[in-house]
């Protein structure tokens, strides 16, 4: 595995802070990972490890607000700041990777990101990886919306408390431990990206029939955080491009879990299934 930091300057006056972890060997295809809410994609080192072992190289950044990327801890000002950054990688991916195909990963918000995208700019890649999206909350918005809303028009970037309740993380202690003492984890999300997030997961659900490119969609379904109802409307709105796999008893982090392993062995065989079919 070879590791390579780098920045870049965006739009919004924010530096970034990316990642790139290529394997070793012969690389047969690149994945853009797409991190969570309040983490860093530098919590996904283990995760860049196993896809670099089967010839996934794998670029990733911290979004703004996040990680060692700059801006107000938990505030875009819309999900345009989270495009802005994918289309960098992706640029990245084809100039450093030309000719190989691109995959796209999101997990919990990224995975909300990762889906707003694909139907927005129905981007160029073979697929996508989307783990446990932020598409519906467990619990009903509904006092949440009218606060938010009142946040949104006075003072947009007011940091809230996410409220995550990280038991429910993952049934790993050790994985609950480390979050709580990463420096770089945070628990703020702004009135902006919280009417953002719940808005755009009403609207994904609502236009899943429209995306394009083969999808693999897990969920455990005794996650806490983000709702496995907000997965099966989606999967169930698009049969044909979407392979739904709801994992039973699994949390939040899948990527995580004690059987983390076969977790993964899903995710490689998908891979390895669309690698096939776009050399055959």
């Amino acid at each position: 595995m070879t590791v390579t930091e780098f920045n870049w300057e965006s739009t919004h006056q924010i530096t970034y802070y990316g990642i790139e972890w290529k394997p070793d060997l012969i690389t047969r295809g690149v994945i853009i990972l797409v991190h969570g809410l309040g983490e860093h994609s530098g919590r996904y080192r283990h995760v860049a490890q196993i896809l670099n072992h089967k010839g996934h190289a794998v670029i990733a950044s911290d979004h703004a607000g996040h990680g060692q990327t700059g801006g107000k801890r938990g505030h875009v000002d819309s999900y345009d700041c989270f495009f802005e950054e994918l289309e960098t990688l992706l640029e990245r991916a084809r100039k450093n990777f030309p000719n190989l195909p691109v995959f796209l990963y999101g997990h919990s918000l990224g995975g909300s990101i990762v889906l707003a995208y694909l139907l927005k700019h129905k981007p160029k890649v073979a697929g996508a990886i989307v783990t446990s999206p932020g598409i519906k909350l467990v619990s009903d918005p509904g006092v949440m919306l009218f606060f938010g809303k009142i946040l949104n028009r006075l003072v947009p970037s007011t940091a809230l408390n996410n409220g995550l309740k990280l038991e429910g993380l993952s049934k790993d202690p050790q994985v609950i431990q480390a979050y709580k003492n990463d420096p770089l984890v945070h628990p703020w999300i702004s009135a902006r990206l919280a009417i953002e997030l719940i808005e755009k997961g009403e609207w994904i659900r609502d236009n899943g029939d429209k995306i394009n490119v083969p999808v693999l969609l897990l969920h455990g379904n005794s996650d806490k955080l983000t709702s496995v109802e907000g997965s099966r409307e989606l999967a169930e709105k698009n049969r044909q491009l979407i392979t739904y796999v709801e994992w039973d008893g699994g949390y939040h982090e899948l990527h995580n879990e004690p059987d983390k392993d076969r977790v993964f062995e899903v995710i490689l065989d998908w891979l390895e299934n669309q690698l096939q079919d776009s050399t055959s």
